[in-house]
């Protein structure tokens, strides 16, 4: 089952781009307890005590705030279609990283993956909009710093493996705003003072 999570970020001015710390939490499961109830067995008068598991809400509903590594400034975050979740996010030297749930109920810092760096041989990128397809697969659409859109998409769906760089026909569009349009294959882009899809 999925595990609910929150995340935070914070800024201090350093820079430019300021240095952003991200945070988490998650949200605790159900815990089973134990509980003594008394009985009458069908076909006897006695009654009898037994002890029965029960599933309980936790103690307390979130887990502590948890400091995510690294120095990393826009930040998104993505359900796959399995459940599990997958952060990405662009540091303050415009490249690009991802870090995903090992499992769909990750409740340690390990349950969780590593940085990993998805920009190798590509510009930085100043702006991004991932988005889960119809086929279950997560697609991202970024812009570097010569406002060219780049696309990259998990295959197979779920799995750490991505297809190489692609430009869908923009290149030098200089976007400025994305909208990322869940469970569709429509991503819509805006540059002033002309609007226009990209549909894959």
């Amino acid at each position: 089952m999925p595990t609910n999570y929150g995340f935070v970020d914070t800024t201090a001015n350093q820079g430019e781009r300021g240095r952003r710390i991200v945070w988490r939490k998650y949200q605790n499961p159900n815990r089973i307890v134990q509980k003594t109830v008394t009985i009458t067995p069908p076909g006897t008068k006695t009654p009898i005590t037994v002890t029965v598991d029960e599933i309980a809400p936790p103690l307390t509903p979130w887990s502590d705030w948890m400091q995510s590594p690294g120095n990393l400034g826009p930040l998104q975050a993505l359900r796959n279609a399995d459940g599990r979740i997958i952060l990405f996010g662009i540091n303050s030297a415009g490249h690009l990283y991802r870090s995903e749930q090992r499992v769909a109920q990750a409740l340690k810092p390990s349950d969780w993956t590593g940085w990993v760096q998805m920009d190798i041989g590509t510009s930085i990128f100043v702006a991004m909009a991932p988005a889960l397809d119809s086929a279950g697969a997560v697609n991202f659409f970024g812009v570097n710093s010569l406002g060219d859109v780049l696309h990259t998409r998990q295959s197979p769906p779920c799995t750490s493996t991505w297809t190489g760089w692609t430009t869908p026909g923009l290149s030098g569009a200089a976007f400025s705003r994305w909208l990322p349009v869940p469970m569709a294959t429509t991503i819509w882009c805006w540059s002033p003072p002309t609007s226009r899809n990209i549909t894959t």
